[in-house]
């Protein structure tokens, strides 16, 4: 993969979880923010196109996964944009019926959790490119880096089960609930983690490839 599509993904997976907590900064923030993940989002897309309609995408299973997960990350991104601009307080005031309005922020609850599980995912494939990086110059530190990222989505199991995100996934719950018990740090943390975890799934999905970096 190209470094600049690694640097568009890193930058989006580290944006994400704050974007996540707009009352930590703010309404005005968070829509600028989320204007911000969105291009960054469609810029990496443009970069990855190849994925997206080569037709030698299906010949190995890493391949059809990445193809079939750009897709899903073009359907999100067009409809959190959609949805973001209509429910938008500061930057667009466009004035909508109540149903849509209502309709409108029940998907983007929806959307911005599985934005979680798809960032992390397309994470997943960039991590071996990382990892190579890394362990050319030190291979120990590539192992420790793959050790910290198998702890830290070990937290973000925990924290999608006690948080209760599958519930938003699957619209059962229509209502952002945080639990009030944990504070915006722990709770960044654990969207960070989660993301983590869907992360090493797409890693260890992607074949042989993924541990070359790791080979003495």
């Amino acid at each position: 993969m190209k470094p600049i599509n690694s640097l568009f993904a890193l930058a989006v997976f580290v944006l994400l979880p704050v974007l996540m907590l707009s009352s930590l900064i703010g309404q005005t923030a968070h829509e600028i923010l989320g204007l911000v993940v969105l291009l960054l989002g469609l810029c990496q897309l443009v970069v990855h196109r190849h994925d997206i309609h080569s037709p030698t995408g299906a010949k190995t299973r890493a391949a059809f996964f990445s193809r079939l997960l750009c897709w899903f990350l073009v359907g999100y991104l067009v409809l959190t944009g959609v949805t973001g601009i209509l429910l938008s307080e500061s930057l667009f005031h466009i004035a909508v019926p109540a149903a849509v309005s209502t309709a409108a922020a029940r998907i983007h609850l929806c959307l911005v959790h599985w934005g979680l599980v798809l960032i992390g995912l397309h994470m997943g494939l960039h991590l071996p490119a990382l990892l190579t990086a890394v362990s050319r110059r030190s291979k120990p530190a590539a192992k420790t880096m793959l050790l910290g990222a198998a702890m830290l989505a070990a937290y973000g199991a925990y924290f999608f089960i006690r948080q209760g995100l599958y519930r938003y996934l699957l619209l059962t719950a229509t209502v952002y609930e945080p639990d009030a018990a944990t504070n915006l740090s722990v709770q960044l943390l654990g969207y960070l983690a989660t993301m983590v975890l869907f992360a090493l799934v797409s890693f260890l999905l992607s074949g042989r490839k993924a541990w070359e970096a790791l080979r003495p």
